[in-house]
């Protein structure tokens, strides 16, 4: 039950963060990128620190566009360094401009610096 509570906090948690970020859609992104392309990216650390977020963050990709791949490299709780790749993303591009932002922002606030 407690698990269920959880990943549906995840979500709802997204959801909303979504809805303030993206609102009715990225425009720029609508705007400038044909639908048909697909692209592949990383999510790099820019300084040493300890992750957490991996699962809000990929809540993130799925909820934008569930054909988008994102594999974390480094789980929450692992120490990662400036430079690791913390995740590699491929899908349609649309879908990972939406929601990397988000994403970011979720890993961001929620990992943290090494002790």
């Amino acid at each position: 039950m407690v698990e269920r509570t959880f990943e549906r906090d995840i979500k709802d948690t997204v959801e909303r963060a979504l809805r303030e970020d993206v609102g009715s859609g990225d425009v720029t992104t609508l705007a400038t990128i044909p639908s048909s392309s697909r692209s592949e990216a990383v999510i790099l650390c820019k300084e040493d620190g300890i992750l957490a977020g991996a699962a809000v963050a990929l809540e993130a990709f799925r909820q934008v566009d569930s054909e988008i791949v994102a594999k974390f490299e480094a789980s929450d709780g692992e120490k990662i360094s400036q430079g690791h790749v913390v995740a590699y993303l491929s899908g349609p591009t649309r879908g990972i401009l939406t929601a990397e932002r988000t994403a970011l922002n979720f890993l961001q606030r929620l990992s943290a610096l090494p002790r």
